[in-house]
């Protein structure tokens, strides 16, 4: 602990005036095992935080930033820091959890665990509600080679953006990374055109629409001739 002019023993003096306070302390707060002190002054004037995360390996959350930002009914958390580990999470009211990066279902709840890594931010959506899988439909199942395709998606009911990401695949399996996208949408339908060339091969294209928040996927088959 950094003291002050060598004093030995912490002081902190509170002195309240009006609606607010002055909070006086005899040694700096960096790197100080301070962090039920600064927590119950700021609990004492009504300041408690929405989101609290515990490292599963002692206390406290010091090496851990929680950034938090509303989409809608969703919201999004992201848990960036030093530090390695497993951490626990508590939240004021239950929600439908997604870990975005493994795109993985924690379920409906008001705690989960999850492990971080050092200053590789983990991101998670928190719903009201289970995210419903992208609605993606062509306007045609069957078209021509060199002409281009009208899709249509949206994510029903959403009360905010998402995004999706299109990947297609070939009749023999291969990835058309040419037609790769990512688009945001909501409940009102976004029009996507897939061009096609006249030396692609015919047969079944399968075109997936997968929901980043959640993984949910929706597959079409497109007949190319």
């Amino acid at each position: 602990i950094h003291y002050w002019g060598g004093l030995k023993t912490p002081v902190c003096i509170v002195n309240a005036y009006g609606k607010g306070r002055a909070v006086l302390l005899n040694f700096s707060v960096f790197e100080a095992p301070a962090d039920g002190l600064l927590s119950g002054l700021l609990a004492s004037a009504g300041v408690l935080p929405a989101v609290t995360v515990e490292k599963a390996q002692g206390k406290g959350q010091r090496g851990i930033e929680v950034t938090r930002w509303n989409d809608g009914e969703t919201e999004l958390l992201a848990l960036l820091g030093d530090y390695s580990g497993d951490v626990n999470v508590t939240l004021p009211v239950p929600r439908t959890v997604y870990d975005i990066k493994t795109r993985t279902l924690q379920g409906q709840t008001a705690a989960f665990s999850t492990t971080l890594k050092a200053n590789r931010a983990a991101f998670f959506a928190l719903s009201e509600a289970p995210i419903t899988p992208p609605a993606f439909r062509l306007k045609k199942s069957t078209a021509l080679r060199g002409t281009t395709i009208t899709a249509f998606l949206t994510v029903p009911p959403a009360k905010g953006s998402h995004a999706v990401m299109i990947r297609a695949t070939t009749p023999d399996g291969k990835a058309a990374d040419w037609l790769d996208s990512t688009v945001i949408t909501d409940k009102e339908p976004v029009t996507i055109l897939l061009p096609f060339a006249h030396n692609d091969p015919a047969g079944d294209w399968q075109i997936v629409a997968t929901e980043l928040f959640s993984g949910g996927k929706t597959t079409v088959t497109l007949s190319l001739r």
